[in-house]
């Protein structure tokens, strides 16, 4: 091999590993957008829509957060639905206890259907969510 040929080997490898290191400073770091909020019927907590978009390989990721009135939605908990490739999200409370969640279309990666506002005994505070309606 030439002296040449070997320059331009360590220029592109040394331009490679660059790019690398700079896309994995950036793992984690996602634009958050609060989509929706819905507020409970008795004005306690809200339902948040919140989308991540985390760069042009990724899907957007919709979340949805039960979040008390009076705190922060940068303090949230654990979401109670994560899906990604979605259409078409709404929330609607039924009641109290019954969130309604409305798609046209969502690949679903999480669910759960309780929720425990931080900082609260989660053994007396627990609030269930009794029905989940998913529908297309």
């Amino acid at each position: 091999m030439r002296i040449n040929d070997l320059r331009l080997v360590s220029s592109s490898l040394l331009a490679y590993l660059l790019l690398v290191v700079s896309n994995c400073s950036r793992v984690g770091i996602c634009d958050e957008k609060v989509i929706f909020e819905e507020l409970s019927p008795d004005k306690t907590l809200k339902a948040v829509l919140i989308r991540s978009n985390c760069g042009a390989t990724t899907s957007f990721l919709d979340e949805v957060f039960l979040v008390a009135v009076g705190v922060e939605t940068k303090k949230r908990g654990a979401p109670v639905f994560k899906a990604i490739r979605t259409d078409g999200i709404q929330l609607s409370w039924q009641d109290q206890t019954t969130l309604q969640i409305t798609y046209r279309y969502a690949q679903i990666n999480d669910y759960t259907n309780y929720f425990s506002p931080p900082g609260k005994d989660p053994r007396s505070n627990l609030i269930w969510i009794r029905e989940a309606h998913l529908r297309e």
